[in-house]
């Protein structure tokens, strides 16, 4: 009795192991063909992403052409002098120069070395001044970064003239860009509200011979 079922036993677990074999004999055809199928969809969706990336570029690199276009028919007139000629020769805070320069006239306060002192600093030394830095050019057009290089006093029309010279309309402007801005109350002028304000501009042209 014994006997029989060990033997019964490794009929059952050899037919088992035949059966195992048979399963993966059959599976192996199913996993190439999964993997062969797997890989395809792989390279698709590699062949799609390039596709896309390609479609992207071209949308960017169309687009860049049209701003490039539109940029160089915008400032193909601008004046190289532009900051120097519009922004640098303004002059602030007119109206305290004014009275201060009545002020002198008055034989009582004809000497007064506070008012002349104040007076030569608002008419010689309060001006925007501007040093060039960073230059990144290209053989179609390029940028300039312009920083102030002393803080200047102004009142509000002031600003509002110094804003309109560089943010406003004029085809003789280069593009300006205001990069960085600081301006602070100052304690109360004379002839009212005073500030001090520090700039920089980004400031761009075509090269010379691109429309």
């Amino acid at each position: 009795m014994k006997r029989f079922s060990l033997s019964k036993i490794h009929f059952y677990l050899y037919d088992f192991r035949v059966f195992l074999i048979a399963f993966f004999v059959l599976l192996i055809p199913f996993l190439i063909s999964s993997l062969f199928v797997y890989s395809k969809m792989q390279k698709n969706h590699s062949l799609r992403s390039q596709l896309e990336q390609i479609k992207n570029s071209s949308s960017k690199n169309g687009s860049l052409k049209n701003h490039f276009r539109w940029f160089c028919k915008e400032y193909k007139n601008a004046d190289h002098f532009y900051l120097d000629k519009e922004v640098e020769s303004l002059v602030f805070l007119k109206q305290e120069i004014e009275m201060l320069e009545h002020l002198l006239d008055h034989s009582a306060f004809m000497q007064s070395e506070a008012i002349q002192k104040r007076l030569n600093f608002l008419k010689n030394d309060n001006h925007l001044l501007f040093a060039e830095e960073m230059r990144r050019s290209s053989p179609k057009f390029y940028e300039v970064e312009e920083t102030q290089l002393n803080p200047v006093e102004i009142g509000r029309e002031d600003l509002k003239e110094i804003l309109q010279k560089i943010e406003g309309a004029s085809n003789k402007k280069p593009q300006l860009i205001i990069k960085d801005f600081e301006i602070q109350k100052k304690p109360l002028g004379i002839k009212g509200e005073i500030y001090s304000l520090h700039l920089s501009l980004l400031k761009r042209e075509v090269q010379n011979g691109e429309n």
